[in-house]
């Protein structure tokens, strides 16, 4: 395996898997959107920097980031 693409899976309160397809719209909506990427992308930053890719024998993660993260990341920069 040369790389891997972060993906969120989320469980609900009796342990089953809620996919995207439900938990997206509804993080989209309430403006968490935002705040589940930058968890992701802290996540995966970890996942780097403590050595995870070379453990796996992987050389890059790919994470999907929303406009409004990006367009966040240029006004703060800004």
């Amino acid at each position: 395996m040369e790389g891997a693409e972060a993906l969120v899976r989320m469980k609900d309160k009796d342990g089953s898997i809620v996919g995207p397809a439900e938990f997206i719209d509804m993080a989209s909506a309430t403006g968490a959107v935002s705040i589940l990427g930058e968890q992701v992308f802290a996540k995966v930053c970890e996942f780097i920097r403590d050595g995870g890719l070379e453990a796996c024998g992987m050389k890059w993660v790919h994470v999907n980031v929303g406009q409004c993260s990006v367009c966040a990341v240029v006004w703060q920069n800004a």
